[in-house]
């Protein structure tokens, strides 16, 4: 396959194993600073990651299906709340944790 990017084309061989950075860095839909990670945000339906419309997730359904199973098992647990929740960011995994 021949990708251009750049302004230049691009060769990727079959069963080339390519890793693809997906992030919606359009200002005119995310607002100021689109490579900006803020959690805060308020953000329009098609910015959102399982949203519909322009820029919706293609792994939408598998992200979703993943949550579902996830959620299932975390909840017939017997879990209770001994404590406030602290919030902080991973770099390494560029996420939010729950402590």
């Amino acid at each position: 396959m021949t990708i251009e990017h750049g302004g230049a084309d691009r060769y990727i061989p079959a069963g080339a194993r390519v890793i693809l950075d997906i992030l919606n860095a359009d200002a005119s839909v995310v607002g100021a600073e689109p490579l900006t990670f803020c959690p805060h945000r308020a953000l329009q339906e098609q910015a959102l990651s399982f949203g519909d419309g322009a820029h919706r997730c293609p792994g939408a359904f598998l992200a979703i299906h993943e949550s579902d199973v996830f959620l299932h098992r975390l909840l017939s647990l017997p879990l209770r709340i001994v404590g406030t929740p602290g919030l902080t960011f991973s770099e390494m995994l560029m996420s939010y944790k729950i402590l």
